[in-house]
């Protein structure tokens, strides 16, 4: 006996008719036909065709079937879609981001902005966080620090016309309030000035600017539109000029008495030294600084941070509280002109970088009058061959004369032909640090000098590198594209800060 009919909405049992059969009419055998290619017989055919009609009436009884099946199907899938969006609606309104408060909102905002890069001017004003929703472009909007980094265009190809970024200027000072402002402008190809009239907006506010970046790449280029800020930066902190072709700049920065970074540009090739130091630099406020040191007795009691490219222009200065020190050519020559800025000025220095260098003997002397250091780079840039008089010098024996006993972090950056003798000689100096204080206490990185393209690590270092790993210390290996950006990112963070 069939199986009761049930209702597709419900599953209860339905008066609807049950779901046909195919017939089953009393016929022939026709097994042969069926597994052959036999003629019928003529007597045959009509018991055939009947078998043929009756199964017909049965699909398409079972297609109309199936066509109510998949209405009810599609209408109880549509119920239960709209009632799963009822649920996401409410839930929504339930949710905690909804308790976030707005400045919490801007803190998740502003780690989607794109940082600073080298010099390059690319911090764009934050339109698109006015497409998320109404709660965070309100908190956006309310929010000045987005809105206070300004670029200054450079002047429009048909000066009749007014500029496509004024009005977006005019939007974003007005969004900044009173918030300090970081004012960029970058000349390209041809362009020699500024848009004339987004300056006059930016420089109504030049009593706000907090940073003032310039990217300078040609030698036409002119910066006489700053002359009218002369006397009114009373909020200037930062001065970032990128430049080598030495272009004048105005001499309106030697008053902002707020100033107390300086990124400056040293030499490129074989230009000649800029002239984009010939305004007083105020060193008695100085806390960092990027650039050329003049030929004159200097005292900075204030500077901290200093990046130069020549080491031997520091027997022109004094600084007392230097923490952090990157010398980016330090040639044999150079390495000796430290020795006397670190017998003046080295007690309290921390850090000490020196890319290109020259890690020769002479460098022992320099690291004596460094008892407080805790972060050294050396990038071996001009083989002397003598590494190992260092790093046996280096080695800790637990007496007053160890050369930098409180040093934590070593960065080594060595030639091809960094040889057996040295690796050992470095190796033994490594564990002698290692096993002078906790597994925590000391991190070291070894990279192939960037200046010979030695991303590898050749098999009798990485045999070393290994060994302390399997020991549980922190020792690697750094590919040169990751040294780049550790020296970069790291030691010059506070350039683009």
């Amino acid at each position: 006996m069939a199986a009761p009919c049930q209702c597709w909405h419900c599953g209860a049992p339905s008066t609807c008719a049950a779901t046909p059969e195919i017939a089953r009419t009393p016929s022939l055998d026709f097994t042969r036909l069926l597994t052959s290619n036999d003629v019928p017989l003529d007597s045959e055919i009509p018991f055939i065709c009947d078998i043929i009609s009756e199964g017909q009436a049965s699909v398409d009884a079972l297609n109309v079937q199936i066509d109510n099946f998949q209405r009810a199907l599609a209408q109880v899938v549509c119920k239960r879609d709209a009632i799963t969006e009822r649920i996401r609606q409410h839930r929504a309104i339930v949710s905690p981001i909804r308790h976030i408060p707005s400045e919490l909102i801007c803190e998740i905002l502003a780690l989607t902005l794109p940082g600073d890069n080298g010099g390059k001017i690319n911090r764009r004003p934050p339109w698109h966080f006015g497409h998320i929703c109404r709660p965070w472009r309100l908190a956006a909007l309310g929010n000045p620090s987005f809105w206070s980094s300004i670029i200054i265009p450079s002047l429009s190809p048909r000066f009749d016309e007014p500029h496509p970024l004024l009005p977006m200027i005019e939007t974003q000072l007005s969004r900044s309030a009173s918030a300090l402002l970081t004012v960029s402008w970058s000349a390209h190809k041809d362009e020699r000035t500024v848009d004339p009239r987004a300056a006059e907006l930016v420089l109504a506010e030049c009593s706000r600017w907090k940073t003032l970046r310039l990217s300078i790449s040609h030698k036409s280029v002119q910066l006489d539109w700053l002359n009218v800020v002369n006397g009114c930066l009373t909020a200037l902190e930062t001065l970032e000029v990128f430049d080598n072709h030495g272009v004048d700049v105005p001499d309106v920065f030697s008053m902002a008495s707020s100033l107390r970074k300086a990124v400056l540009p040293e030499r490129f090739g074989d230009h000649s030294p800029p002239n984009i130091t010939r305004f007083t630099i105020p060193w008695e406020r100085m806390t960092h600084y990027s650039g050329k040191i003049r030929a004159d007795k200097i005292n900075a009691p204030c500077i901290l941070h200093l990046v130069v490219w020549n080491p031997s222009s520091l027997r022109y200065l004094e600084a007392p509280l230097l923490e952090e020190l990157v010398c980016v050519y330090s040639r044999a020559a150079d390495v000796r002109g430290i020795l006397p800025f670190v017998h003046s000025s080295g007690r309290q220095l921390k850090k000490l970088v020196l890319m290109h260098a020259s890690i020769s003997p002479d460098l022992i002397a320099v690291l004596q009058y460094l008892p407080n250091l805790t972060y050294l780079f050396m990038e071996d840039d001009e083989h002397w061959g003598e590494e190992s008089i260092l790093f046996d010098a280096m080695t800790i024996g637990s007496t007053s004369d160890d050369l930098c006993p409180n040093l934590t972090s070593l960065l080594y950056g060595f030639r091809p032909n960094f040889t057996r003798e040295s690796v050992s000689s470095f190796f033994t100096m490594t564990r002698s640090r290692l096993h002078a204080g906790s597994r925590e206490a000391f991190r070291l990185r070894l990279f192939g000098s960037a200046s010979f393209g030695q991303p590898e690590c050749p098999e009798c270092v990485a045999a070393h590198i290994e060994m302390l790993r399997d020991e549980g210390y922190d020792v690697a290996f750094l590919p040169t594209a990751d040294t780049e950006t550790f020296r970069e990112g790291v030691h010059f963070e506070y350039l683009s800060s």
